[in-house]
């Protein structure tokens, strides 16, 4: 195994984590669970097992992280976006040499080239006439890659497309090894996947009840009727092929869920299904002979294993340790900075949870942090009522401008503080970036989703789970390497419960962390 280390020198717990993995699938197990925290070298040792077992796919949830493999092990892999992040070329072919030359280097060369993606392009449209005449000049970019992965041994996919790619057209075989990194985002991504959407005319609640049958098949009669049939043939033929396309997935367990469009009076239904068990099968690890499943937040192998529809015995769970020195992570939990900050409890205490962290920001005068909100709503209302004196140091975004703003803000060489509530992971505010973060609240899902209030009343531990992983994410914001130093402070007076709560779930080394009052 080691011999295929793309490094000079592997660490020695990366050396005994992938001496365990070996001997996992020597002894029959198809599936490894590793979780192991930021800064283990997760992706090295991703790349080692799949020049090991000889050729993989390996998935990533987020574009910027394909990015970092490659920009890490280049000469190792090739990797493989959807239609949205190449150039196309039907209207501007004149760096054309340039775009298909970074593809065989095995890179994604950015749409901005040409001002246009592929999936935005003049093909986007269906015309097979278009697609014929921009491909007899100028082979697609995307058609490039995608005939260059295929023939590569080792590529980094993004799911999304890796499911479109592999699963819908058939492009990919089955590989040696297939693994996923951030594991824990595969049970949202395949419920998304199996989720139905069907636009029917007029205001649910308005002009008619959406009603709660307990089957498809009774949805399908409800869809059906006359005045929901759009009058055009082809919109017509369409909006049938979807009602057959919900009757096809055969779902048992769902809640409908349903957005009015006020501008074009329509309702947009959702058809989401509750459990996906069997899905991640057939969508992603039949591409694999064995598979490899990495997180930092797995912390349940039982709840992990039964969420995705695998087999207990069929996988052998590793837990890797950090290695991060604990007094410069620390996590503090201390009465003066807790208060109630739920949902419930948010305008009753606002004034608080205000001065709170202006006091927190405050202790950090030459230092930049990042505070975790709850929503875009209430990062607004806290930046409201933050003291006077403090406003010149915030850094927040929108819906719309994230990742201008986060850019921003890292490259800035004043001591500001990004507030945002979509930090949880895939960002990385390493070393000066950020030397505090403050959590504000327990990220339980919102129950706002009639998907979580179903899921959440069904099995609370799912529930539970889920906000334990994604404050698994949090807290390894700002600590990421062993010479970084950050400390994380918890507000929710509810948090000191919770922890205790899932101690046993809770890895020795993050526990190690939490500091109390006294302590």
């Amino acid at each position: 195994m080691l011999e295929h280390f793309p490094l000079p020198n592997p660490r020695p717990l990366q050396v005994s984590v992938l001496n365990a993995v070996q001997r996992a699938y020597e002894d029959g197990y198809r599936y490894v669970i590793l979780e192991a925290p930021v800064g283990s070298g997760k992706s090295a040792m991703a790349i080692c097992a799949a020049r090991k077992y000889g050729t993989s796919h390996i998935l990533t949830p987020k574009k910027n992280l394909q990015d970092q493999y490659f920009d890490d092990f280049s000469k190792h892999i090739a990797l493989m976006k959807g239609r949205g992040a190449y150039p196309c070329v039907y209207k501007d072919a004149s760096q054309y040499g340039k775009i298909i030359a970074e593809i065989k280097k095995g890179g994604t060369p950015s749409p901005s080239i040409t001002g246009v993606s592929v999936a935005d392009g003049a093909c986007s449209t269906g015309s097979e006439k278009v697609y014929d005449e921009c491909n007899a000049r100028h082979r697609c970019p995307y058609a490039v890659a995608l005939d260059r992965a295929i023939e590569e041994d080792h590529v980094v996919h993004n799911v999304h497309s890796f499911i479109f790619q592999a699963y819908m057209h058939s492009k990919f075989d089955k590989r040696g090894i297939l693994i996923v990194d951030e594991v824990h985002t595969l049970e949202d991504i395949c419920r998304d996947f199996m989720t139905r959407e069907i636009k029917i005319p007029g205001k649910a609640g308005i002009d008619y009840t959406v009603p709660d049958f307990e089957s498809i098949e009774e949805y399908r009669e409800f869809l059906l009727q006359e005045s929901f049939l759009p009058r055009r043939s082809d919109t017509r033929k369409d909006y049938l092929i979807a009602v057959d396309a919900l009757l096809a997935t055969r779902m048992k367990g769902f809640v409908v869920e349903y957005v009015i469009d006020d501008f074009f009076n329509k309702t947009l239904l959702r058809f989401i299904p509750k459990s996906i068990r069997g899905v991640p099968e057939s969508l992603i690890f039949s591409f694999g002979e064995r598979v490899l499943l990495m997180s930092g937040t797995i912390y349940d192998k039982s709840a992990f294993c039964s969420s995705l529809g695998i087999a207990e015995e069929e996988a052998c769970f590793m837990r890797v340790p950090s290695t991060f020195p604990v007094a410069g992570r620390p996590i503090i939990m201390k009465s003066a900075y807790m208060t109630g900050t739920s949902f419930a409890e948010w305008k009753t205490n606002i004034k608080q949870i205000a001065d709170t962290v202006s006091d927190i920001i405050e202790r950090f005068p030459n230092a930049k942090g990042l505070i975790h909100t709850p929503s875009y709503y209430l990062t607004e209302d806290l930046i409201k009522h933050l003291r006077s004196g403090i406003s010149n140091r915030v850094k927040t975004h929108a819906k719309t401008n994230f990742r201008d703003c986060l850019e921003s803000f890292y490259a800035s060489e004043e001591p500001l503080v990004f507030f945002s509530p979509i930090c949880q992971e895939g960002v990385d505010f390493k070393d000066d970036r950020a030397r505090f973060q403050v959590i504000l609240r327990i990220p339980y899902p919102s129950m706002e989703s009639k998907i979580v209030k179903a899921l959440a009343s069904e099995n609370y531990a799912w529930y539970n789970r889920k906000a334990l992983q994604a404050f698994g994410q949090q807290t390894g914001r700002i600590n990421r390497s062993e010479s970084d130093h950050g400390v994380t402070i918890l507000m929710d007076n509810r948090f000191p419960a919770f922890i205790k709560k899932n101690s046993t779930k809770l890895p020795k080394w993050f526990l190690d962390a939490v500091k109390v009052d006294g302590e």
